[in-house]
């Protein structure tokens, strides 16, 4: 049986495990192995060399924030598409009609954000204390306010229809085109508020590709209405309204069918603590809410400046900066929807290892992004203006705007980030100054004393951001001190209360993985039999990870001793697998006892744990087990 197992699972780590059996029998021998040192200098160097979950978290960053910035980047083609048909087909007041009604989607966005970017967030830490129905609440009660403020968004904005239309379009040929499109507009925009509940979900549940699909299915169905209704019914420019309202019905319907039907899908539940929760959803997801609520009201201040003080040619400029921006957002949209659940689930583990490892491929995911962009811009600024009807130079107003942009997406990030730790004050304050505040008084400044150079408003103005976020993180510091700057982590964890390491799925390195861990609770004077089990049941879980999951990517494990409690968690990518439960299935159908002790770690662990649980998020096994030391 011995030659078998090693056979099967390599010799070395099972030789290990038998010397490991016939400790347990003898105590005493334990001691010895202490006392001559033949591990603890070894494994010292060790445990240096593999305190490190840059692979994993970079894995499960990458994979989610490509799926996460490509979904939004495609559901902003459609629009694009739509303002480029306008300006080729009726010019610059094609245009302009596109762009005083872009205002409205960052309206819908805001509530559609506040509720499902707070409810996820929220559930986020249920979800890290395995607590589901808590988590199938939360997502019922974003579907029912999401609900009501579409209804009644639509509701007055056809009371108010004939001051929202003589406020942003004036009068004349403007107002004509506007009063035709508004009602479609509005229908579509409000229908949108709800997409936002199966968008923000499926990246908390590891299933961030449903969110490309559906809104792949709407950008191609919007552009292929438009065109068909354009260039083949003569429809006219009710056509880019009707094909927008058409799509968001479609996708919207998708999106909430997908998420109710895949893998590891969502089911309604009666919220039981509606009150209760309604604050903390609307006070987490209010960061990112407010950018689109502020953004709101900066474009329609600026619209009605540029109309009044530089002009219609102006207004044209502007919605093509506006339909780039969308990418912009798309960008900082999707890295902080990914990033808030993440970090929001390592942040109650109390893993700061690896959140400083996902704010490094955060940050260095957006740069590479926008360096890229810019290029690719200011290269081909001409065809860009060509795209959508217009002959005159933007080439000045496009190095602003890719200046502006850089800013701000890295502004957004530090915005998302400080959101996920519930520096909620903090964020808004960045929000406000970033998209309401230093817009408007940089707009007004410039269109007033400054028209010949007017597109340098943005860069300027967002500049002055940089400047107003290290005072504001020097007067947040001074309250503790022990929070780092400019990521604000607690530093108050020891670090030898925490051992965090990545291994690569191989019998000999869970040998190493055990042995680290077996030095880090000897370090923290630990019992020592029940340092040897659970060392010993770390590298049996390897084991059989590395047996039973091929597609796999390394294992992180971290070991962490709060108070008086110990909280084992291990990682993996690949296919749904937890070493818990194949323990359980073996002990059932095991033949002899000789086969169930090949998990003698795994048995202890489980006969002596408080608390054990499985869960796949972000496509990522993890298995946290709760000891008492």
């Amino acid at each position: 049986m011995a030659e078998r197992r090693n056979s099967e699972h390599g010799g070395s780590a099972f030789r290990k495990r038998d010397y490991y059996r016939n400790i347990i029998t003898n105590i005493c021998l334990y001691d010895i192995l202490i006392k001559t040192n033949r591990v603890s200098k070894k494994w010292y160097i060790l445990m240096n060399l593999y305190e490190d979950n840059s692979g994993l978290v970079k894995k499960v960053f990458l994979k989610n924030a490509v799926y996460s910035v490509s979904a939004l980047s495609v559901a902003h083609v459609a629009p694009i598409v739509c303002g480029a048909v306008a300006g080729l087909v009726l010019g610059e007041v094609g245009l302009a009609v596109v762009g005083i009604f872009a205002p409205f989607f960052f309206l819908t966005g805001f509530f559609g954000t506040v509720i499902a970017s707070g409810a996820a967030s929220t559930a986020a830490k249920y979800i890290a204390a395995d607590d589901d129905n808590r988590v199938y609440e939360l997502y019922t009660l974003s579907i029912i306010l999401t609900t009501l403020c579409a209804t009644t968004l639509f509701i007055l904005s056809m009371i108010f229809r004939e001051t929202i239309l003589s406020v942003i379009a004036g009068s004349g040929e403007l107002y004509r085109y506007a009063s035709l499109l508004f009602l479609p507009i509005i229908l579509a925009n409000c229908i949108i508020i709800t997409i936002y509940v199966p968008m923000y979900w499926a990246r908390l549940i590891g299933r961030t590709p449903v969110v490309l699909i559906f809104n792949t299915i709407q950008s191609i169905m919007s552009v292929v209405l438009v065109l068909l209704f354009i260039y083949v019914l003569n429809m006219g420019i009710i056509a880019l309204a009707i094909s927008q309202l058409i799509s968001a019905v479609v996708s919207t319907i998708l999106g909430f069918i997908m998420i109710h039907t895949t893998k590891n899908r969502m089911k309604l539940r009666i919220p039981r603590n509606f009150g209760k929760d309604l604050l903390p959803v609307l006070s987490i997801g209010s960061p990112p809410a407010f950018v689109r609520l502020f953004r709101f009201a900066a474009m329609f201040v600026i619209n009605i400046i540029l109309l009044n003080f530089v002009g219609v040619a102006a207004i044209a400029i502007f919605s093509i900066l506006n339909m780039l921006q969308r990418f912009v957002i798309a960008l900082a949209n999707g890295i902080s929807g990914v990033q808030i659940p993440i970090s929001s689930i390592l942040h109650e583990e109390r893993d700061i290892i690896s959140l400083r490892q996902l704010s490094r491929e955060m940050f260095r995911f957006c740069s590479i992004f926008m360096i890229i962009a810019t290029i690719l811009l200011l290269v081909f600024n001409r065809f860009v203006a060509g795209i959508f009807g217009v002959t005159d130079s933007i080439l000045f107003a496009l190095v602003c705007f890719c200046i502006y942009s850089f800013i701000y997406v890295i502004s957004s990030l530090f915005i998302s980030w400080y959101t996920a730790f519930r520096f909620i004050k903090l964020a808004n304050i960045l929000v406000l100054c970033q998209d309401l505040i230093l817009p408007l008084i940089s707009v007004t400044i410039f269109a007033i004393l400054f028209v010949d150079v007017f597109w340098l408003y943005m860069p300027i103005g967002m500049a002055l951001i940089l400047i107003i976020l290290p005072l504001i993180l020097m007067f947040v510091r001074k309250k503790n001190k022990n929070l780092s700057f400019p990521l604000l982590l607690d530093t108050t964890e020891t670090k030898d209360a925490v051992l965090s390491f990545s291994v690569a799925r191989d019998s000999n390195e869970a040998g190493k993985a055990s042995a680290a861990v077996e030095t880090f609770c000897n370090q923290q004077k630990m019992d020592k039999k029940k340092t040897l089990l659970l060392a010993l049941a770390i590298e049996e879980m390897i084991i059989l990870i590395t047996k039973n999951n091929e597609q796999g990517g390394d294992v992180s494990v971290r070991l962490a001793l709060f108070e008086e409690n110990i909280v084992l968690r291990l990682r993996n990518s690949g296919k749904r697998f937890n070493p818990i439960e194949y323990y359980k299935q073996r002990l059932e159908t095991a033949e002899n006892i000789d086969e169930s002790v090949e998990v003698l770690g795994i048995k202890y662990i489980t006969e002596s744990a408080k608390k054990v649980y499985y869960k796949e998020t972000f496509g990522i096994n993890s298995l946290v087990v709760a000891l008492k030391t």
